[in-house]
């Protein structure tokens, strides 16, 4: 799903990204673009309340890692290796 950008055009993942690092209210469209899919994800594994915070999680980790070339915001990369390490948890 496109996201208006400020030129009028659509965004696509990787430019929104690359505009949050310096209008980091640009994130929140990532957020409202997969966070939905991502819940359903996380909640289909772990249960709603879990899936809940691990969404919260996922893209807090995200934002931080936005500007670092070397490690890309793949959210659901991110959540799946989560949800798998809680898994295998005792």
């Amino acid at each position: 799903m496109p996201v208006a950008g400020s030129d009028g055009g659509n965004d696509d993942d990787a430019a929104l990204i690359e505009r949050s690092v310096v209008d980091p209210e640009a994130f929140g469209a990532l957020f409202d673009r997969h966070g939905p899919r991502i819940h359903r994800y996380l909640a289909g594994r772990l249960g709603r309340d879990a899936a809940d915070d691990l969404l919260a999680e996922t893209f807090v980790a995200a934002f931080r890692r936005r500007s670092s070339p070397s490690k890309p915001p793949y959210c659901i990369s991110f959540s799946s290796a989560v949800t798998v390490i809680i898994l295998e948890a005792p």
